[in-house]
C-alpha cells in the first residue's frame, strides 16, 4: 500500500510542478507542493483549491478598445458584419431559388403586400413567411431578394445559414444590427445615413459591444430621426424599401456562454438560441414601431416558434395545402429528372420514370420541396446509375437490412448520466426518407453515430472537422468510404494533413441535423436507451484510446500536426464532458490518470476555457485518487 501511495503522490506532484512551469509565463500564481504527503492532503480544504481555481484558471480581461476615426470607421463596421449573411454572399452561390414557374401565387402574395405599404393601403410593415422545416422558405425568399435587388428595392437583408458549411459569424446575432446598418450605408439614395452612421461609429466605437436595441437606436434609428430633423418633414423613401431576413430559428447561441470557466450545456446552448430568436425578433418589432423608420421588413420563421409577437401575426403567410405545393413539385420533379435523363440516354427511355413514380414521389413528399431535393441529389450521384438509386429511394431493390456497427471500440463502459427521449416530433416523409438512403451506406449505425458525435460537439468547418475525422477514423480513407453512399444528404472531404484547413462535414439541411440527434426513432431501432449508450461508448472509446496512445489511429504524416490534434483532443473533450456530474467518477479516470503530464500539459492552452478545465479535472483526479487510497488504509 505504502509503495502505491508513493507512486500516486509522486505523479500528484509531478503533475503540480508541471502546471506551475507552465502557467508561470503567464504570471499566474500556482502552489507546487500541493501534497508532499497523505497527511498534508487530508487537511487540504475545498475553499483552498477553489482559491487555487480562481487563481490559476482565471480570465484576463479583453484589451480595451482603441478609439475609432473617420478613416477607419468603414472598416471598423465591416469586420463587425457577418458577409456571409449578405443575400448576394459567395457562401449562398448554391443557396436554393425558385425554378422558374413554381412558388408564383406565393411570390404575387408577397409583392401585392409590398406594393401595398408603398402605396400606403396596409398598415402592417413585417411580413410573416412561415411554415415546417423543408417546406422552401429559404428559396422563395432568396428568389423575391433577387426580384427586389433588380428593382433596386432591396434595402438590406440577413440570411441565416441553413447548412453548416457557413462560417459561425452567420449564426451571430450580435452581427445582425450591423450588418444590415452596413448594407444601408452602400446605397446611392442614402446619402444621408453613410455620414451619420459613420459619425456614430467614430464617436463611440463600443457600439459594437452593446445590445441589439441599442445599436439599432444608434446606428439606424438615430440617424434616421436626424435627418428627417434636418429636413424638418418627414421622407419618402423612393428606392430602395424592403428588408428581408431569411431562417431567424438558425441564429445561434450566445458566443459568450463558451468563454466563461464552466463550458455550457446542451440545455444553455438552445435556451440561448431561443433567447436569441425572441431578441432578433423584438428589434425588428423596435425598428417597425419607430415613425422614422421607412421600410417594410419580410421575416420567414418557423411554425412552431413559441414567440408571437405583436404586429406579425396579422401580416403572415402559413406555407400550406392553399399554394397548391404538390403542383409545383410535382413541376420540379419533372424538370430534374429530364435533366437527368438527357445525362444518360444510353440507359435511360423518354419515358423514364414514368408519370406513377412522378405521383408516387409527389405523394410521399407531402408538401417538403427538401424532400424531392435530396432525392434529386441523391439520384445523380455516382456510381450506380440514375434508374439503380431510384428504385433504392422507392424501396424497389429488395428488404434493406441493418448491419451491426461494426468498427468501434470499447474500452470499458461508464457510468453515464440519466437519458431524457423527449424531442420535437419529425417530419415522417423525411425521417423515412434519410433512413432508407443510410441504409445504403457499408454501415449504417456508424454513419449516424458519427454525425451525431459531429454535431453534439458543435465541431467548426477547418482544422476542427480535419481533428474529428482522424479521430474517428480507424484506418486510412474509412471517412471517404464511409461517407460515399450518402452524398445526398452530407459532404465529407477527405481528411488529409494537406487540406486540414479546407476539411468540412456538411449537414445539406438542418432536418438531417435533427434526423441525427436521435436517428433511433425512424431507423426503428428497438431499444433506443441502449443504442444511445452504444453511441456514447463509441465516441468516448475513440477519446480515450487517443488520450492513451498520445495520437490518432491513423498519424498523420505532418508529425507538427500531432500538437494540433493533441489540443482539439483536450478542448473537445471537455465539450463532451458537459454533461458530467461533480462527483468525478467513474468516467474513465483511470484511463485519464495514465495519461503522460509531460505529453498534455503544453497542449493546454491557459487562454481556452476548456483547457483551463481540463486541467482542473486533472488536478481534481489526481487529489481524489490520493484521498480513496488514505480512506483505504
Amino acid at each position: 500500500m505504502s509503495a502505491g501511495i508513493a507512486n500516486v503522490t509522486g505523479s500528484v506532484r509531478e503533475i503540480n510542478q508541471r502546471i506551475a512551469n507552465t502557467y508561470i509565463d503567464q504570471g499566474i500564481s500556482t502552489t507546487t507542493n500541493l501534497i508532499q504527503n497523505g497527511g498534508h492532503y487530508s487537511s487540504y480544504s475545498k475553499q483552498t483549491f477553489l482559491e487555487i481555481n480562481a487563481h490559476v484558471y482565471g480570465h484576463n480581461d479583453h484589451d480595451a478598445l482603441q478609439p475609432g476615426s473617420p478613416n477607419t470607421s468603414v472598416k471598423d463596421l465591416y469586420d463587425n458584419i457577418a458577409p456571409a449573411a449578405l443575400h448576394n454572399s459567395s457562401y449562398r452561390r448554391d443557396a436554393p431559388r425558385c425554378l422558374q414557374g413554381t412558388r408564383t401565387e406565393v411570390q404575387r402574395e408577397i409583392f401585392r403586400w409590398i406594393a401595398g405599404g408603398e402605396s400606403g393601403g396596409q398598415s402592417e410593415r413585417i411580413l410573416w413567411l412561415s411554415g415546417p422545416v423543408g417546406i422552401g422558405k429559404s428559396a422563395i425568399m432568396g428568389t423575391v431578394a433577387d426580384k427586389l435587388q433588380k428593382e433596386g428595392k432591396l434595402a438590406a437583408a440577413f440570411f441565416f445559414p441553413s447548412n453548416t458549411r457557413q462560417l459561425s459569424e452567420g449564426r451571430d446575432k450580435g452581427r445582425f444590427v450591423t450588418t444590415l446598418a452596413y448594407q444601408l450605408i452602400q446605397h446611392d439614395d442614402l446619402p444621408f445615413l453613410r455620414h451619420h452612421i459613420l459619425s456614430c461609429i467614430e464617436k463611440n466605437p463600443a457600439i459594437f459591444q452593446m445590445h441589439l436595441k441599442e445599436q439599432l437606436e444608434v446606428l439606424i434609428l438615430k440617424p434616421l430621426r436626424e435627418e428627417i430633423s434636418r429636413r424638418q418633414t418627414s421622407f419618402a423613401l423612393q428606392h430602395p424599401k424592403v428588408i428581408v431576413v431569411d431562417g431567424v430559428d438558425e441564429c445561434g447561441p450566445d458566443f459568450d456562454l463558451f468563454d466563461k470557466p464552466t463550458p455550457p450545456n446542451q440545455f444553455a446552448i438552445r435556451h440561448s438560441i431561443e433567447q436569441n430568436k425572441a431578441e432578433i425578433i423584438s428589434v425588428l418589432q423596435q425598428a417597425v414601431d419607430d415613425e422614422a423608420f421607412p421600410f417594410q421588413i419580410i421575416l420567414s420563421i418557423r411554425e412552431f416558434v413559441p414567440i408571437s409577437p405583436p404586429g406579425l401575426s396579422s401580416s403572415g403567410i402559413f406555407l400550406d395545402k392553399r399554394y397548391n405545393p404538390d403542383v409545383d413539385i410535382a413541376f420540379l420533379l419533372r424538370h430534374e429528372l429530364a435533366k437527368i435523363r438527357s445525362r444518360h440516354l444510353h440507359l435511360l427511355p423518354a419515358t423514364w420514370p414514368g408519370e406513377e413514380i412522378i405521383s408516387r414521389l409527389v405523394e410521399e413528399a407531402a408538401g417538403l420541396f427538401i424532400y424531392i431535393v435530396t432525392v434529386i441529389r441523391f439520384i445523380e450521384r455516382p456510381p450506380k446509375p440514375p434508374h439503380v438509386r431510384l428504385n433504392i429511394v422507392l424501396g424497389l431493390d429488395g428488404a434493406a437490412t441493418l448491419p451491426r456497427a461494426g468498427i468501434y471500440r470499447t474500452l470499458h463502459v461508464p457510468t453515464l448520466m440519466p437519458v431524457v427521449l423527449a424531442s420535437p416530433p419529425f417530419i415522417a416523409p423525411l425521417d423515412e426518407l434519410y433512413a432508407r438512403l443510410i441504409w445504403t451506406s457499408s454501415n449504417p449505425l456508424l454513419v449516424v453515430r458519427w454525425l451525431k458525435a459531429f454535431h453534439d460537439l458543435s465541431i467548426e468547418p477547418g482544422v476542427s472537422t480535419w481533428f474529428f475525422h482522424r479521430l474517428c477514423e480507424s484506418c486510412e480513407g474509412e471517412a471517404a468510404l464511409l461517407f460515399e453512399s450518402t452524398s445526398a444528404l452530407v459532404r465529407i472531404t477527405s481528411p488529409t494533413d494537406f487540406t486540414a484547413e479546407q476539411a468540412e462535414c456538411t449537414f445539406y439541411h438542418p432536418s438531417f441535423q435533427d434526423f441525427c440527434t436521435r436517428y433511433w426513432v425512424p431507423m426503428l431501432i428497438e431499444n433506443a436507451r441502449e443504442e444511445m449508450e452504444a453511441q456514447r461508448r463509441w465516441i468516448i472509446g475513440r477519446f480515450i484510446r487517443a488520450f492513451k496512445s498520445e495520437a490518432p489511429q491513423v498519424a498523420p504524416t505532418d508529425p507538427s500536426l500531432l500538437s494540433v490534434f493533441g489540443r482539439s483532443l483536450i478542448h473537445y473533450w471537455q465539450v463532451l464532458l458537459q454533461g458530467r456530474g461533480p462527483d468525478c467518477s467513474e468516467f474513465y479516470d483511470e484511463d485519464l490518470l495514465s495519461c503522460d503530464p509531460n505529453w498534455w500539459l503544453p497542449l493546454v492552452d491557459p487562454k481556452d476555457a476548456y483547457g483551463r478545465d481540463f486541467t482542473r479535472l486533472m488536478f481534481a483526479l489526481a487529489h481524489t485518487k490520493v484521498s480513496n487510497l488514505f480512506e483505504a488504509m
